[in-house]
This record gives structure tokens, C-alpha cells and sequence, in this order.
């Protein structure tokens, strides 16, 4: 109940992020097929390895739909309205996904650059801030890895850019390093000394996620991992962080008092 419960937060001085997953919806994907990637053998929705249905960013409707429950949390109180999953389907069989336009590069990135742009016009009128969480790979490669996400189709449009920094997601051998997961200052460190270039002559503000879990072989996080990533955005001038485990489990000797 948003109506009792964000004056409570506002009581306490807590800001306010509602994060909306945006692409990955098997609601609307089920309600509104139209807007749904589709599978091209059967003409029903496609369905990553999870069985997870996603909506397409260039099918028409998407961007005003996405914009309308933005600007209705906007409406509500929330300080920021933060999207996850702003970008193309992954991790299923891709053969057989089918989209409104051709799944390349050159009309992937306008695709969600216009969803960030009826996003961000929609909210210009609110007192809501707008925030994106990216994967860091395309911003750190000269591609946009196959899921629409590049600096220029995302950093102008946001106020919070929000680059998922988990140094076990980083591939083998990223920055020099065989197990990037072992190297969480210099991995983030690194990153973010790219990003800060990319993001040269724009008002965004760049605060990041960082990871305080396990990911397949490797353990939890210690609290001198934690502290590294800390250490590492404080180095480059990030304005604070969020933190992620989807346990909500956290390393409490990291945080400080």
C-alpha cells in the first residue's frame, strides 16, 4: 500500500527508488503478445532458458507502456524510478526469437535509446529522478553485446547511471586478470575509469551496484571484498552505491556503523 507506506519512508528520510524490471515481464508479454519478442516457430511468446517471457523494444507500444508506470510511481511520491532490464532478450534460444525489427546493433540501439527518451520526457514534469541499471560489458567492449545497451543511447537520458559492477559476472582474462572475481578493486577501478570518460560533459551521476554474494563456483564475499569495491568507487568519484544480494543478506562488517 504505496499510500501508507511512502509517507512512513518520507517520515524517516529514506529516498525512495521504485525499481522497475522492465523488459523481462511475463504479465504483460502473456496480456499483450503484440508487444512480446515472439517465437518464431510457434507465433506464442519466446522463452529464455528459464521460461521467462520478454517484451520487445521496438515493438510499437512498448516505450508509452513502460513510460505510463513510470510516471504513475512518479505520481505517487517516489524520488527515483529506476529501470532494470532497459534492453534486449538474452540467455535462451535466439534462433528462434523473433522481433518487430531486425535483432542487430543498428536498430537495437535506437530502439531503447527512444524508450529511455519517452521514459525521461514523461517524468520531466515530476519531481522523480531517473535512474538505468546497465551491464558493464558493453560499456567497456566497442559493442553492444547483443542487448542494446551503449553509453551514448543511455547516459544522456538519466539522471542515475547505474552500472552493475560484479566482479564475478567479468569473463576470464577482462582486464588481465584469469579470475577477475579475485581482483574487486581493480576490476571496478578500471571499469569506472572508462565509464568517467564516457560520461564526459553530461550531468549523469554515476552510482553503481556492487555485489555482496556468491556466483556459481565462487564463495560469498568477504568484508574486505566488499570494502574493495567500496574503496574502488570512492577512488573514482562515485556518488555512493547500492548493494546486491537477492537474499538480502548482508556482509554487516563491511558497512560500518
Amino acid at each position: 500500500d504505496l499510500a501508507e507506506l511512502l509517507p512512513r519512508l518520507k517520515e524517516r528520510g529514506i529516498y525512495t527508488i521504485a525499481r522497475m524490471v522492465v523488459m523481462k515481464d511475463n504479465t504483460s508479454a502473456a496480456a499483450r503478445p503484440e508487444m512480446a519478442v515472439r517465437n518464431g516457430a510457434t507465433g506464442e511468446p519466446w522463452r529464455d532458458n528459464i521460461g521467462g517471457a520478454w517484451l520487445d523494444p521496438s515493438a510499437p507500444g512498448v516505450a508509452e507502456y513502460i513510460a505510463s508506470i513510470a510516471g504513475d510511481l512518479a505520481d505517487k511520491g517516489f524520488d527515483e524510478v529506476q529501470l532494470d532490464y532497459i534492453r534486449f532478450f538474452s540467455d535462451g534460444p535466439g534462433a528462434l526469437a523473433d522481433t518487430n525489427l531486425p535483432n542487430t546493433q543498428s536498430f537495437r540501439l535506437p530502439a531503447i535509446q527512444r524508450v529511455l527518451h519517452v521514459v525521461s520526457s514523461e517524468l520531466e514534469t515530476t519531481r522523480a529522478f531517473l535512474g538505468a541499471d546497465v551491464f558493464p560489458i558493453s560499456f567497456i567492449v566497442p559493442d553492444d553485446q547483443g542487448i542494446g545497451q551503449r553509453p551514448e543511447v543511455i547516459m544522456p537520458y538519466v539522471d542515475y547511471f547505474c552500472p552493475m559492477v560484479y566482479p564475478s559476472h567479468y569473463g576470464p582474462g577482462v582486464f588481465g586478470h584469469p579470475v577477475p572475481n579475485t581482483a574487486p578493486y581493480d576490476v571496478i577501478d578500471k571499469t569506472l575509469e572508462i565509464m568517467n570518460e564516457q560520461k564526459e560533459g553530461l550531468p549523469v551521476v554515476i552510482r553503481p551496484w556492487i555485489q555482496d554474494f556468491g556466483y556459481g563456483s565462487f564463495p560469498p564475499y568477504t568484508a574486505d571484498q566488499v570494502r574493495a569495491e567500496m574503496e574502488a568507487l570512492r577512488d573514482n568519484d562515485a556518488k555512493g552505491w547500492m548493494i546486491w544480494n537477492a537474499r538480502a543478506i548482508f556482509t554487516e562488517a563491511a558497512l560500518g556503523p
